[in-house]
């Protein structure tokens, strides 16, 4: 399977978790921070936590392996900890809870193909926390629409791409779509390279990019909006660089836009 755990983790009805998650799992939150304050460490934390549930009678594993793979590709994600094998749960030690933070609870709950998790952040005064839904199946996430009109280009790159989202679905973390299509266009020491960049001549040093031949390098991102703008920037980055094209490739979860930018 392309994406696989070792434990079978279900998806919680809205019912289900809450009442798993209000009567049971935040009552032995809140014990761990008054025990320990907000200045230990995460794992610390998860410890503490982990002992309580289970000291109340609940299923409880903390660092469970997700494992996502295509082809020679495999990627391994933790998830902090699992309660009752249906609540899912991300711990933090944070100055606050960050978009970010809720992403990296979206990714797991897409792989997972589960509907609900929670953030729990223990290093504010009181404990901060935060429910993600995700909001769609992974079998939505695999049909998604393709826009290629403006693509030029003969590498394997969109098949190896439009391969992988129909496995994995739409809607991911970004870096791991980099790192798939990374590996398997030749690695990073084939790939991510350190290109000197130029104005009229002078030497502005070296830009990373991910190098798809000597005339080309490519893109990923996840914008939802503001295409034009990023593809007038492509455009002034290539225009220092000594590459002819960037081939770009944004990734939202219902359409995947193929665009060469020369």
């Amino acid at each position: 399977m392309p994406i696989s755990c070792p434990l079978a983790i279900r998806s919680p009805s809205y019912q289900e978790f809450k009442a798993l998650d209000y009567c049971k799992v935040m009552p032995q939150a809140f014990c761990t921070h008054n025990c320990l304050g907000p200045l230990a460490d995460e794992f610390v934390y998860k410890a503490d936590f982990a002992a309580r549930l289970r000291e109340s009678g609940l299923d409880t594993q903390i660092e469970v392996p997700v494992y996502v793979t295509f082809d020679t590709f495999e990627k391994r994600y933790v998830l902090d900890a699992v309660v009752g094998k249906c609540g899912v749960y991300e711990l933090k030690v944070a100055r606050a809870l960050t978009p970010e933070h809720e992403m990296q609870l979206l990714n797991y709950l897409y792989l997972l193909d589960i509907e609900r998790g929670k953030l729990i952040n223990f290093r504010t005064d009181r404990v901060e926390c935060q429910f993600v839904n995700s909001g769609t199946t992974r079998s939505q996430r695999q049909s998604f629409a393709i826009d290629g009109i403006r693509w030029c280009d003969e590498s394997p790159l969109r098949r190896l791409c439009i391969d992988i989202l129909r496995d994995w679905g739409t809607g991911l973390s970004l870096p791991l779509y980099y790192q798939a299509l990374t590996h398997l266009l030749g690695g990073e020491e084939r790939v991510v390279k350190q290109v000197p960049m130029n104005r009229d001549g002078l030497p502005l040093g070296r830009q990373r990019f991910h190098v798809l031949s000597n005339r080309s390098a490519f893109e990923v991102t996840a914008l939802l909006n503001g295409h034009r703008q990023y593809e007038q920037n492509l455009r002034k980055l290539l225009r220092h660089s000594p590459f002819e094209a960037i081939h770009w490739i944004n990734i939202s979860l219902k359409e995947v836009r193929f665009v060469t930018v020369v």
